[in-house]
């Protein structure tokens, strides 16, 4: 990408992003996933051909609180992480502080998870980082605090490209970790198998 914030697809060397924050690599597609936040976009990088290209965002943030998009050019609010679990590429939005997961081909996105708004104190939060291992996931917040999430409600959708009805996890949450004044932040995590650090 250029040092100037913008944004344009194309080769590596003339790309643009505006505040690209989460990164996660797919080994199966052999892209690198970016999630370009002040862009509201989903950006992919493309080592073989030296393109960037968007798979899901136009460029509008969220007018209001989504379920769901239809395609890879409807809004997308304030994309800051990305995650990647059993080939499905999740996404953290800071626009209502909401879970996706995204399909890297259509761009469709089905929300499965709310995040709360604000810290037990009533203090304004924002999600930061996002960590998914199976069905389990945790979300670090500006205030320091750490999020845990369940998948543990199984849904249904009708897949837009096959037609054919096909079940997700949805995931419900409660606080994992609250800072107190003398009490460290914490940033992000990394969850590997069972274990968090």
């Amino acid at each position: 990408g250029t040092p100037i914030a913008g944004f344009s697809d194309g080769a590596f060397s003339t790309a643009q992003f505006n505040y690209p924050r989460g990164t996660i690599y797919d080994d199966t597609q052999q892209l690198l996933y970016i999630a370009d936040t002040y862009n509201h976009r989903i950006r992919a990088c493309d080592e073989q051909s030296n393109l960037v290209f968007t798979i899901a965002g136009n460029g509008q943030h969220f007018k209001e609180e989504k379920n769901s998009t239809d395609g890879g050019f409807e809004a997308f609010g304030f994309p800051v992480d990305l995650a990647l679990d059993n080939e499905i590429l999740y996404v953290l939005s800071a626009e209502f502080n909401q879970v996706f997961k995204l399909n890297t081909i259509s761009g469709v996105s089905k929300e499965v998870a709310r995040l709360p708004f604000n810290a037990s104190n009533g203090e304004r939060i924002f999600p930061k980082h996002l960590e998914i291992y199976g069905k389990t996931g945790y979300v670090t917040f500006s205030n320091g605090a750490v999020y845990e999430l369940i998948f543990d409600e199984e849904r249904k959708e009708k897949d837009v490209i096959t037609q054919k009805e096909v079940s997700y996890w949805y995931a419900h949450g409660s606080w994992y970790y609250e800072p107190k004044l003398s009490e460290p932040k914490i940033s992000s995590v990394c969850l590997i198998g069972k274990v968090l650090y």
